[in-house]
């Protein structure tokens, strides 16, 4: 019995490492994402909305990077394209478009963020709230540590994806409405 537990304990590990990770990565790219688009928008409003969702986006990967370091998880992760699936393909995609873009019209701009707007309601009700949270309590209490801090910062952060969702949306209405 107590091989099969430890079994399931490494098969917990090692499939949150590999969620920590992808999810901190999945930020990452997010975050400059979003930055390359603040420069292409000609609304002094939007280039600022952006900038916000961009800087919360990258220390919502350093957080999950630093998170996996304290639960002592860590180590090659496959590929998160796999894992995190089409949100990953679709951010991955707009980026490099991005980086290959000269310019952008405000149709570009809005159509990339309504491409976006499905990317952080996954992020937000999926991947942190239906996925992660439970698992990490349980390396947690694995590794016996307080899970009380840590569950306070994901809601947060779960919370602050619901509004990068919601200025997304304003976004998109604002520049609809200038169409």
């Amino acid at each position: 019995m107590s091989e099969r537990r430890s079994m399931k304990d490494s098969e917990i590990r090692r499939l949150l490492s590999t969620a920590l990770s992808c999810l901190a990565q999945f930020e990452d790219i997010v975050s400059e994402l979003y930055s390359i688009l603040s420069e292409f928008s000609h609304e002094e409003a939007a280039r600022l909305a952006l900038r916000w969702i961009s800087t919360e986006s990258r220390q919502h990967s350093k957080y999950l990077g630093n998170l996996a370091k304290l639960l002592g998880l860590g180590g090659d992760v496959g590929s998160c394209a796999e894992f995190v699936g089409i949100p990953w393909v679709t951010v991955e995609s707009l980026l490099n478009n991005l980086r290959k873009a000269g310019s952008l019209s405000n149709a570009d701009v809005l159509n990339t963020l309504r491409k976006l707007h499905v990317i952080e309601r996954f992020t937000a009700e999926e991947a942190y709230s239906a996925i992660l949270i439970k698992q990490i309590k349980d390396v947690a209490n694995l590794a016996r540590i307080n899970f009380g801090i840590i569950e306070v910062v994901l809601d947060e952060i779960v919370e602050e994806e619901k509004y990068h969702d919601k200025i997304v949306t304003a976004l998109i209405e604002m520049l609809e409405s200038r169409n």
